[in-house]
């Protein structure tokens, strides 16, 4: 039999393991926003940029809950302890984190690869070896507190507790207050004192392994197993397809990486600690409630983004309580616990693996979102407590056939209507109606599930599958969505829910949209072209490559884009002629703008920033070192930044690292005149960097001071600019 440890049980056991354990899970937790966002500035800020981290965490997870597993079961106490501690005491010698010097995405294909590669390199370590703790301190624990009830299980809660103070604590206060360097020493500072923790907790333990004249643990048989995956599966896709969801909606920055998955956690908070039982009727009343209006959002049909956000935030989490708490009524005893969590892990990477590096391959668009929300609602249990009047409702829809074919009859007419809508006219408000109607029929089979599921499944695939009229291109790739539009003689770009362009074909030689002629953009590059014979330009960001329609012979201009799908689609002249048919030389450089323009050593007269993510212009591109990179390119000349955001007030940010830079700010706020949209413009707010005493060009410029915090690549504060318009 093993011996005691060198100390013996005490009130104080408990809170030390509880300690190391909520310690371990928030440094797991804190190192996943660092090293994404060191990563960003090199991917262009791309939404898929974090679900391939996720997918890389998934998996390096996985890979730790299997060694924690393998090691506890089949090593002797003393090889265990040993071999333990040369795992934890490793990446000691790689820290603090940081961006792998010389490593660059590939330009012209899938970065997938290589940023679960630089992920690997950069904190491929600490993450494998913090990933092991969890499974580890509990059968250390059960085995410490074998003489009490203690449940080890409350170790996974306290781990998760830690793991959300981490994740919320990430972009209210660390990245508003400190730069990425002193994040990386303070994680190395924290994840030191956790080792000595750890030590302790080792101390503690009785027996660190079960003892080989134990009784084996019975084996969980193959259907349980797939129960575990399947509960843990879901969730996961669900969690990293609301994440893209809402990132395409806003931009991707830290905040909407971490408040999805500080929610994902929080479930685990509540059912592993054994209170799951009780909040899981009202969570699956609350997804019933709350699928209609996730559906109107899916529908393409416009909704306030709060609503929007909100909604689907609220949705997931209920849907997540209740697979979660299912896989805690399916948990096995103590002597099965690691095999329990090696197959939790393995159906979250299984799920991160499908949206991130699946999906993308397989559909043109993200119905694995739709899908997992589908999956969810098969686990929901019966509604049997519903109000007096819905439960005769439901006495009166005694033929279910009939129900289910009214449902699914309005869900094709709903989708035909979305597709047909140009989202502003009456349609989009027929299909609202339609979709309600199609709800409560839908609500009449609360009572079984499967055939509710089924029926909310095909008014969600109404909203994904049927594509807008006029679609005569559907693409996917890591960057996002991409779909072209034409409707008569005009064609749209739309990348994710933000347009990247149009073009009218009966007003040939006129750029449209952002570059109409009398917008600050087009009017810029007028006056530029009446005082010099010849024009360099540069663009950051292709869209539909309307600002060549502006150029004349003899003038030179240089797209930079980092998505080779956008390239393609922009310089078919079957879908847009602006590149053919400019008179200018035009070229197209792939790969992220700043990078692009820093090996090429580009010198412009005009630089023009307007790449966006999402609906914002990606972080890299506005701080301090790339304003410089911008002077330097441009010399004497101007750059145009685009800034139009539905939720992000960008403009006193850009003027105060503008400033930083060395350069003056102007804004101009354009609303095109009723003549001027006739002829494709919309409204736009642009800003325009010069050299301090220059004058800009004519037009409503107006100076733009700040005393806000410049960006640097070390520091960014997106929570700080949120619009609250």
């Amino acid at each position: 039999m093993s011996q005691p440890g060198i100390f013996a049980p005490r009130g104080g056991t408990q809170a030390i393991f509880v300690s190391c354990a909520f310690l371990g899970s928030a440094l797991l937790f804190a190192i996943q926003p660092i090293a994404v966002r060191m990563l960003l500035p090199s991917l262009g800020g791309s939404p898929a940029v974090w679900n391939a981290g996720m997918v890389f965490f998934q998996l390096l997870l996985l890979a730790g809950y299997c060694y924690a597993h393998w090691s506890l079961r089949w090593l002797n106490r003393a090889g265990h302890r040993g071999l333990y501690l040369l795992v934890m005491l490793w990446p000691l010698m790689v820290l603090p984190v940081a961006f792998p010097a010389g490593w660059n995405p590939p330009a012209t294909s899938d970065p997938t690869l290589w940023t679960l590669s630089a992920l690997a390199v950069m904190v491929g370590g600490p993450f494998f070896a913090l990933a092991t703790v969890s499974p580890t301190l509990q059968v250390w624990f059960a085995s410490t507190a074998g003489a009490t009830r203690a449940e080890p299980y409350a170790l996974y809660a306290a781990g998760n507790a830690g793991s959300v103070l981490a994740l919320l604590g990430y972009p209210l206060v660390v990245e508003p207050f400190f730069g990425l360097r002193a994040q990386a020493w303070g994680w190395a500072g924290g994840y030191l004192v956790f080792v000595i923790t750890l030590v302790v907790c080792a101390l503690l333990a009785r027996q660190p392994v079960e003892a080989r004249e134990a009784a084996p643990a019975p084996r969980a048989g193959w259907a349980r197993r797939w129960r575990w995956m399947f509960y843990a599966a879901v969730p996961s896709t669900l969690l990293l397809g609301v994440t893209r969801h809402i990132a395409d909606e806003i931009a991707s920055f830290p905040l909407l990486w971490v408040v999805p998955l500080t929610l994902y956690l929080l479930t685990f908070i509540v059912t592993f600690s054994g209170r799951g039982a009780r909040i899981l009727p009202v969570a699956g009343r609350v997804a019933r409630l709350l699928i209609i209006p996730a559906l109107l959002s899916m529908f393409r049909i416009p909704v306030p983004l709060i609503l929007v956000v909100v909604v689907h935030l609220a949705l997931f989490s209920a849907l997540a309580l209740v697979l979660h708490q299912k896989l805690y009524e399916s948990r096995p005893d103590r002597r099965d616990l690691t095999e329990f969590y090696v197959f939790l892990s393995l159906g979250g990477a299984l799920g991160g693996v499908f949206v991130a590096l699946i999906a993308p391959l397989v559909f043109d668009a993200v119905y694995e979102y739709p899908l997992a929300i589908a999956l969810a609602l098969l686990a929901l249990p019966g509604d049997t407590g519903a109000p007096f009047l819905i439960a005769r409702l439901r006495g009166m829809a005694a033929a279910r056939g009939v129900t289910m074919m009214v449902v699914l009859g309005l869900a094709v007419v709903v989708g035909w209507m979305v597709s047909g809508s140009d989202l502003i006219d009456s349609t989009a408000v027929d299909a609202r109606i339609l979709t309600g109607v199609a709800g409560v029929i839908a609500y009449l089979m609360l009572d079984r599930p499967r055939q509710f599921a089924l029926a909310i499944s095909a008014l969600l695939l109404a909203g994904v599958v049927v594509r807008p009229v006029g679609t005569v291109l559907q693409d996917r790739s890591f960057f996002g969505v991409l779909r072209v539009q034409e409707i008569g003689v005009r064609a749209t770009m739309v990348h994710g829910s933000t347009l990247h362009g149009s073009q009218d074909r009966r007003i040939p030689g006129t750029p449209q949209g952002y570059f109409h002629p009398a917008g600050p953009a087009g009017a810029t590059l007028t006056h530029l072209a009446a005082l010099q014979p010849t024009l360099s330009v540069g663009i950051v960001g292709l869209g539909v490559g309307a600002l060549a329609a502006t150029l004349e012979a003899g003038d030179t201009l240089t797209f930079y884009e980092i998505d080779p799908m956008v390239a393609r689609v922009a310089s078919d002249p079957a879908r847009f002629t602006y590149l053919a048919e400019s008179k200018a030389e035009v070229s197209t450089v792939i790969g992220d703008g700043r990078l692009s323009l820093i090996r090429t050593q580009a010198r412009h007269d005009l630089l023009v920033i307007d790449a966006f993510s999402g609906d914002a212009i990606p972080v890299h591109l506005l701080t301090q070192e790339a304003m410089q990179l911008y002077g330097a390119v441009v010399g004497a000349g101007q750059v145009l930044i685009h800034i139009s955001n539905r939720h992000l007030d960008l403009a006193h940010v850009v003027a105060a690292t503008a400033r930083s830079a060395g350069m003056d700010a102007w804004i101009w706020e354009y609303h095109p005149k009723a003549e001027e949209q006739v002829t494709g413009a919309v409204p736009s707010r642009w800003m325009l960097l010069m050299r301090p005493g220059d004058r800009p060009p004519p037009g409503n410029w107006w100076p733009i001071q700040s005393t806000a915090k410049p960006w640097t690549d070390d520091y960014s504060n997106i929570v700080g600019i949120i619009s609250s318009q």
